[in-house]
């Protein structure tokens, strides 16, 4: 029994630049009871925000392109309460009950407002060592774009895109989800083998579809879909270095009249610092679909969020030390790593030509991206990462062969070339690994 703190009070403040915008920041202020109503009961709250801006160097200044806000709270009983019985579970398992709930707030801004307020329900415990489960018999989401922050020419993108107009919608989402987690990496002594399997499923409208049937009206929108979610890693260690494997996404299929897609808090996407790193954020996909009124753009600050209901990827690292300072509290190692994945819409839809999921385009369909980075371990606390990468194949769309260069090395490789490496090359910059 050691004594601790009733109270922890954190605060965390992150300045940040990307791919997609100049300078980011962001604050969040963090307060823990640990021993509430003196049942060892553990009270969570924060409160959030940040900001993201782009220099326009036309009119040489800033503008804000995204800002975001939020207060969320929850409260975790050491125990699992109603309507599961003491008698019916072992305090050897760690049984939690979490209760969640949150108000967040997405500007974007000139084009919409997204607000989010969601809570759950969550039961926790271990099955062994090794394996873990969480099962949510309850959560909703209520989405709301207030019409007065939607912008009339977001808005004309909306009444001309299908899946945008059923993606970015107000709605309410009332559902359940389970999830397994294993991993024997805790277990694992120096130089074996480990992995991580984490595989999820999500509901959402059944009985949303039962109530509005003995009530008709009682809520608006309400979004119906299945989700399967999955993450395999495999990590092969030797005595200076570790390949790493990982398998990763998912499927949602959304259905009833209410679904024609998942709604935008729940699609998938690709690109960034923890997944396609030859690719920005969100811009790439669904499937091989082509943007033909962004051809020969260079500003990639545009909104784009391409999103999918369906997820594959696949990425590799070999992971290798380089050499360590001030007797290993500085340790500095490298990666080489390849990326390989996409996302497509679960139904076709006339605005994403080939953008929908089909076998016998899945070769075509997937891009593959590579490069190498650096990552600095300091004293065990974080790690520091930059990776740099580049675009090794490209999405094949059959419409447009003469007018894009597709498939392998879709630009060819001219490292020494300043203008070849500004289009092609992405540097990453981010904390932690990315998996």
């Amino acid at each position: 029994m050691t004594p601790a703190d009733n109270y922890n009070f954190h605060t965390n403040w992150e300045a940040s630049t990307g791919t997609t915008y100049t300078l980011g920041s962001g604050l969040t202020i963090g307060l823990q009871h640990k021993n509430i109503a003196k049942g060892a009961n553990l009270l969570s709250t924060s409160i959030s925000g940040s900001i993201e801006n782009q220099f326009d160097t036309l009119q040489d200044k800033f503008f804000i392109l995204t800002r975001s806000f939020g207060v969320n709270a929850s409260l975790e009983f050491p125990k699992f309460l109603l309507p599961i019985s003491r008698e019916n579970y072992s305090i050897r398992n760690s049984p939690r009950t979490e209760i969640a709930v949150g108000a967040n707030m997405l500007d974007r801004v000139k084009f919409f407002r997204l607000i989010n307020v969601s809570s759950r329900f969550t039961y926790k415990w271990n099955e062994t060592s090794t394996k873990s489960w969480e099962v949510s018999p309850i959560f909703f989401n209520d989405i709301s774009l207030p019409k007065a922050y939607i912008d009339s020419n977001f808005q004309k993108r909306l009444d001309t895109n299908d899946f945008l107009r059923n993606s970015y919608r107000e709605t309410f989402i009332e559902g359940e989800n389970i999830a397994w987690t294993f991993s024997n990496a805790q277990k694992a002594k120096w130089y074996d083998d480990y992995s991580y399997v984490r595989l999820g499923v999500e509901e959402a409208g059944a009985l949303m579809s039962g109530i509005v049937a003995l009530r008709p009206g009682i809520v608006g929108h309400y979004s119906q879909y299945i989700k399967l979610d999955y993450d395999l890693r495999h990590f092969i260690v030797q005595r200076h270095s570790t390949t790493a494997l990982r398998l990763y996404g998912g499927v949602g299929i959304p259905y009833g009249p209410n679904s024609i897609t998942l709604p935008y808090l729940k699609q998938y996407f690709v690109g960034g610092p923890f997944s396609m790193r030859g690719w920005r954020i969100r811009t790439l996909g669904p499937g091989s679909f082509i943007d033909t009124s962004k051809l020969g753009e260079s500003n990639t600050n545009s909104f784009i969020d391409l999103t999918g209901d369906i997820k594959i990827e696949l990425n590799a690292e070999y992971r290798f030390e380089i050499f360590k300072l001030f007797g290993g509290m500085l340790l500095f190692n490298g990666a080489l790593f390849g990326d390989a994945g996409n996302i497509w819409l679960a139904r076709k839809s006339s605005s994403y030509k080939y953008g929908e999921f089909q076998f016998n385009r899945l070769y075509n369909d997937m891009a593959v991206s590579g490069g190498m980075g650096v990552r600095i371990d300091i004293a065990g606390l974080f790690v520091f990462r930059t990776d740099l990468a580049m675009p090794l194949k490209t999405p094949e769309n059959p419409d447009y062969d003469s007018i894009l260069s597709q498939g392998w090395l879709p630009n060819g490789f001219e490292p020494l070339n300043g203008h070849w490496r500004k289009k092609n090359f992405v540097l990453n910059i981010a904390i932690g690994y990315p998996f």
